[in-house]
């Protein structure tokens, strides 16, 4: 059920809150979070809701429907008197500019300096693959479909919001599996349960003098893994760098020790 009594209501996607522990773990843990109407029930969003500002969080997908979806935002547009959209993507361009007329405001962890870049498609559909495409030839087969730019009149909507990096990262597949569960069945609130902020009594003293290296590049586009293949080839098997698939354990011990 919706929780908070002001007047932002907060909508974020059922099926994706282990965000409780990403993009939106400083509400979960804060007393701000009081300052929104927190719901995941889309339904009561459209025929209850009285406030009149709605911010949206992380909705839209890859693969979306884009007619469906269309529909959607005309209802929410013509409901509410302010949209705004949290976009949980991790890069600097916009996947989903598609949608952005619909908003007035987008906000992202990370935006580009120069705002007129977003006015463009990017080879690869990412900013930095762009440069492997140019410099090195990196092709995907077969290439992904090209991104929608932002339109001009759209430039004035983004906003850098706060970066992931506020957030808990449980490490326990259970923690993260248990959270979620909660938040989709109780709220998101619930997930604080299991999702709290870090308490350091002292600082701490990593012992090992290793670059932490942890990172695959098989599971990408080429134009997208190549650094990351480059970089992994340079490291592995050499001394002063920790490289490979490791469990989620040693991960975290590792983390906690190198330096």
């Amino acid at each position: 059920m919706p929780t908070g009594t002001r007047d932002i209501t907060l909508l974020y996607r059922a099926d994706k809150s282990d965000s409780a522990s990403f993009t939106l773990y400083p509400l979960v843990v804060r007393p701000e979070v009081k300052d929104f109407v927190v719901t995941s029930d889309l339904d009561w969003v459209l025929s209850r809701d009285r406030n009149r500002c709605l911010w949206i969080v992380g909705w839209f997908r890859g693969k979306t429907d884009f007619d469906a979806e269309a529909r959607l935002l005309d209802k929410l547009r013509s409901k509410y008197g302010v949209l705004a959209y949290f976009d949980l993507k991790d890069g600097s361009e916009i996947q989903f500019a598609k949608y952005l007329p619909w908003f007035d405001l987008w906000y992202k962890k990370q935006l580009l300096r120069n705002r007129n870049e977003y006015l463009r498609p990017f080879a690869g559909n990412r900013f930095f693959t762009e440069f492997y495409v140019d410099k090195y030839g990196v092709k995907d087969e077969p290439e992904p479909e090209p991104l929608v730019p932002v339109a001009q009149a759209d430039l004035g909507k983004l906003r850098t919001g706060w970066n992931i990096l506020l957030g808990s990262y449980p490490l326990r597949p259970l923690a993260r599996r248990v959270s979620a569960v909660l938040a989709n069945t109780i709220g998101l609130g619930s997930a604080r349960l299991l999702v709290r902020g870090s308490s350091w009594k002292h600082m701490p003293h990593p012992d090992q003098n290793l670059c932490h290296a942890r990172f695959g590049w098989k599971e990408y586009r080429p134009t997208v893994g190549f650094q990351r293949k480059l970089f992994f080839e340079a490291v592995k098997d050499k001394p002063g760098f920790l490289a490979g698939r490791v469990s989620a354990a040693r991960y975290a011990r590792e983390l906690r020790s190198v330096r």
